[in-house]
């Protein structure tokens, strides 16, 4: 192996435990150490494509999440009702008649402009009750959570963007300017992952609105073999503005966030792909153009072609090897700034990189070594010896 200009065991040499290695071992590691830079850079290229690896493809892990959290855990109907007016408690007593409804619940919400110091939001007041089972309130930790009486629950969207904090006071007035502006204390955050709103419970907001108990919306859950027979008769009503299937809003939902977000991830897996192969080849290249003599002087030694590509190979192994746990902390990283930064009035995107999501990114990464190291053993397979030998002349 080629020795540095100016002879001496280096650090790493002086280790017993290098001392106990194989040659080839020791050639591996001085080639290595020999140009630190040039590894060092190496090693930080491969990193990057694992990061930006992780930062494509993490967003499924999002939305995944968000269904399960949004759609399963939180909306556990199957259909929601809304009337054109609040109504009285015993329209529940007449839906229930329709065969195929399961279970039935109903809530009261209003339209309303948020105010908290110099800011102001409109958005709408939710009503939610103890019984309620079929519409409930999250908590980070999946708990749930109950209004308290003069207290409200926000969204974790009021949170993030404008620092409200449990126990801060807010004041409520209804967008129509039929009512006085009315204050509860902030008593909580809901884990809601889609929109911004406030919940409160039911007997304070029919107190703030000076009405009787009413509801304007309801939540079904009804057998399989009757949804359609049920969804075609609340279509009928004349009292039901809008009746929404949560099956139908799952797939919408999904066509338009995931295929966007599928889009992206291959955007981004595919010009991860392309810096960590570019890091690798050139590597590759670079190792056997300024090692072609050597390379050739131990195929003339008695080295088979298969011993001389294993040290080129391992040398680049140990560098992908090196790269990955500082890809993997880099990838969630740019996780954490990607959720950070991108936010919006519909979407608060939570933090989530499953365990499935660094495999991928290890996969890729260790698939493209692997064509690299094909690349490579093709050109140690080609090389000309005795031109190899002439270059030092």
């Amino acid at each position: 192996p080629l020795s540095p200009p100016k002879f001496h065991k280096s650090f790493f040499e002086k280790w017993r435990l290098i001392k106990l290695q194989s040659v080839q071992t020791k050639m591996i590691m001085r080639s290595l150490l020999f140009r630190p830079l040039r590894t060092f850079f190496g090693i930080m290229g491969v990193a990057a494509a694992t990061g930006v690896l992780i930062n494509g493809s993490f967003w499924m892990d999002i939305v995944n999440y968000m269904i399960q959290r949004q759609f399963h855990e939180m909306s556990r109907d199957d259909i929601e009702v809304r009337f054109v007016h609040p109504r009285r408690l015993d329209v529940i007593s007449e839906l229930k008649r329709i065969p195929g409804i399961a279970m039935i619940e109903g809530t009261r919400s209003v339209p309303v402009r948020l105010h908290f110091r110099n800011i102001s939001k409109e958005t709408a007041l939710i009503s939610v009750s103890p019984e309620s089972s079929l519409r409930r309130i999250l908590d980070r930790r999946g708990q749930t959570l109950q209004a308290l009486s003069g207290r409200v629950l926000l969204s974790q969207y009021f949170q993030k963007k404008y620092n409200m904090k449990v126990g801060d006071e807010v004041s409520f007035e209804v967008i129509d300017g039929r009512l006085p502006t009315f204050k509860a204390a902030i008593g909580g955050f809901v884990d809601d992952v889609l929109g911004s709103t406030v919940y409160v419970d039911k007997e304070d907001l029919h107190r703030w609105l000076s009405e009787a108990a009413s509801i304007d919306s309801v939540f079904l859950t009804v057998y399989p073999q009757e949804a359609q027979r049920v969804y075609i008769k609340l279509k009928e009503m004349p009292e039901v503005a809008a009746v929404s299937v949560k099956k139908l809003l799952i797939e919408s939902f999904t066509v338009t966030l995931a295929g966007m977000i599928l889009t992206f991830t291959l955007i981004l897996i595919a010009f991860a792909i392309t810096i960590s192969a570019a890091v690798l080849v050139n590597l590759a290249r670079i190792n056997l153009s300024e090692k072609s003599w050597e390379m050739a002087s131990m195929e003339i030694m008695g080295f088979r072609v298969g011993e001389v590509f294993r040290l080129l190979f391992l040398e680049l192994g140990i560098q992908v090897l090196l790269a990955l746990i500082p890809g993997l902390i880099l990838g969630y990283g740019l996780s954490y700034l990607s959720v950070k930064w991108i936010h919006t009035d519909t979407f608060s995107f939570p933090l989530i990189v499953e365990t499935k999501t660094y495999a991928l990114a290890t996969g890729v990464i260790t698939l493209t070594f692997l064509v690299s190291g094909w690349f490579l053993y093709r050109k140690v397979r080609q090389l000309n010896f005795s031109e190899a030998l002439k270059a030092r002349e």
